[in-house]
């Protein structure tokens, strides 16, 4: 136990709640002392995690209670899966906050947002350092109050009423499935502290777990199901437009990845239940395949970015479940960045895309083309699997996740040889192919060397777990073949057709709605509109044009 990490970790959460605090004296605009206070407290929050980065690193794992009643208290765990974690808030808090101060500037309730902001942030990094039960189930809560207060930022646009009412109600289901498994975990080992519940797991294995936390399993990967937007409640996900755009940056590249972190702080147990496993591998990997169609027929540049988190959260599932938790924890954070970079710059995407004539390339439609990539794509697969090993059966897992990265790549390779100035741009991608296989590699071998001690090993499959595995397999690289062909259908009425139901998420969305009632939401004709803007709040240039207006 060391108490200098601790320290860090308290004086963090502590100044973001400060931060909470002095909201509430300035929630109007031009907050300029919690603006400055906002952005010092990101600046010492990136300073403190890289501190205990290197300090874990270095010295090794180590953990902190602080009291305890009855094996329940209140407990930091600091090894590479929370520091990792809590490096990544940081910069994306920081990119957020900073980028809250101009998109906000001149909004009456500026110094509000902030506040709700850094509570979110705080919670977060409370979820994500603890080290006891009660601290994970009190963070896992106080994350989804702290969204709900964000996506009612507006409470007057109906829009935002009903992806907050229809996100209050999974979340509460959530919270029920991830207290329950708490409760029976604690129950069966008489305490809350993880590191005591993971060494009493030596003592089982996959043939002889014991029922209460094979049932404890299956309600755990419930609670991340519902946290992270997986089918069939994905539907408030890409309803969430009326509020800022920082808060789905910062919902999209943090908040969403609740339910994969759950999942790979229990990773001890999932390492030997089957059931839960298979769950995850099933419901994710059905996510990850209908988000990624969806996402490909949507006009809207947030519903198509929306759609891509739900494949995304559904992928990071699957390889949890296939036990493959280091390249789980990579996925998580590469799609963290990315994501939170892809909403914070949507909006000068489409002032690029207004402002100049795009055009696309011209497929021919060659099977000669369709062969090559295929060939290439399959020759990096087999050096792939040749650096990796991934003909041994323990690394099934990774070779599936190899794959799905490959039928990527071969899709982009055949797309690519397949238009008019194909041998050039064929080159090109397939240069970048390779790039990003290595990469990958490097990445794979980095996450699994940092993790060694924080997550369970990878293990062989059961066959059930195998069979589910090839079925996947199968289904994904039908969809991506679909995808292949699918420009040179695309002038066909049944195309069309299916486009239309395709766009619409197969209207499963709209059957939530109605067991939910999310239609029926009643706003006070007094709060239907904006409220009026205060000139003496507006900047000098803007004040003239908004009385000329009023005149």
């Amino acid at each position: 136990m060391r108490s200098d990490v601790a320290i860090y970790a308290f004086l963090s959460i502590g100044l973001f709640v400060l931060i909470a605090l002095v909201s509430r004296l300035q929630s109007g605009g031009r907050p300029t002392l919690l603006k400055q206070l906002s952005l010092w407290t990101c600046v010492i929050n990136m300073m403190l995690a890289v501190l205990t980065a290197a300090s874990v690193f270095i010295l090794g794992s180590s953990e902190f209670s602080w009291f305890s009643y009855e094996g329940l208290g209140f407990g930091f765990q600091f090894d590479a899966l929370s520091v990792i974690m809590w490096l990544m808030i940081a910069i994306l808090g920081f990119v957020v906050m900073k980028f809250s101060f101009n998109y906000l500037d001149g909004d009456s309730r500026q110094g509000a947002f902030l506040g709700r902001l850094a509570a979110a942030i705080a919670s977060v990094e409370l979820l994500v350092l603890g080290g006891n039960l009660a601290v994970i189930a009190f963070a896992w809560v106080l994350t989804s109050i702290s969204l709900h207060r964000l996506l009612l930022f507006y409470s007057n646009r109906p829009g935002a009423v009903i992806a907050a009412r229809k996100k209050f109600i999974v979340a509460r289901m959530s919270d029920v499935f991830l207290l329950t498994a708490f409760w029976q975990i604690y129950a069966y080992f008489g305490t809350g502290d993880l590191t005591t519940i993971f060494n009493g797991l030596a003592a089982f294995s996959e043939t002889n777990v014991p029922f209460t936390l094979e049932l404890a399993m299956i309600l755990l990967a419930l609670a991340a199901i519902f946290k992270s937007a997986l089918l069939p409640t994905h539907g408030w996900l890409i309803e969430v437009m009326e509020t800022p755009t920082p808060v789905s940056a910062l919902l999209h590249a943090g908040l969403l990845n609740a339910g994969p972190f759950l999942i790979l702080r229990m990773s001890e147990l999932f390492g030997l239940a089957s059931y839960g496993s298979i769950l995850l591998i099933v419901v994710g990997g059905f996510t990850a395949m209908f988000g990624s169609v969806v996402f490909m027929t949507q006009t809207s540049i947030k519903t198509a970015l929306s759609f891509s988190s739900i494949a995304h959260m559904g992928f990071s599932l699957m390889v949890c479940g296939l036990g493959a938790f280091p390249a789980a924890l990579l996925h998580l954070v590469g799609h963290s960045f990315y994501k939170a970079h892809s909403f914070l710059s949507s909006g000068g995407v489409i002032d690029i895309i207004r402002s100049n004539y795009v055009q696309l390339a011209v497929r021919r439609g060659s099977t000669l083309s369709v062969f090559v990539g295929l060939i290439l794509g399959m020759g990096v697969l087999m050096v792939l699997a040749k650096m990796m090993g991934l003909l041994n059966p323990i690394n099934l897992p990774i070779a599936f996740v190899s794959l799905v990265i490959l039928l990527g790549s071969i899709r982009l390779l055949i797309t690519a040889f397949d238009t008019a100035n194909r041998l050039q741009l064929g080159l090109i991608v397939f240069a970048l192919t390779s790039l990003l296989v290595s990469c990958f590699v490097l990445l794979e071998y980095g996450a699994t060397y940092l993790l060694a001690e924080s997550v369970a090993d990878m293990r062989l499959l059961s066959l059930s777990q195998q069979a589910v595995l090839m079925l996947f397999a199968t289904l994904f690289t039908v969809l991506v073949g679909i995808q292949v062909f699918a420009p040179l259908w695309k002038t066909t009425d049944r195309f069309h057709a299916l486009a239309i139901h395709v766009k619409n998420g197969f209207y499963i969305n709209t059957i939530f709605d109605r067991l939910v009632g999310a239609w029926s939401v009643n706003i006070p004709v007094a709060e239907q509109t904006d409220k009026q803007v205060d000139p003496k709040e507006l900047l000098p240039e803007l004040r003239l044009q908004y009385e000329g207006q009023s005149n």
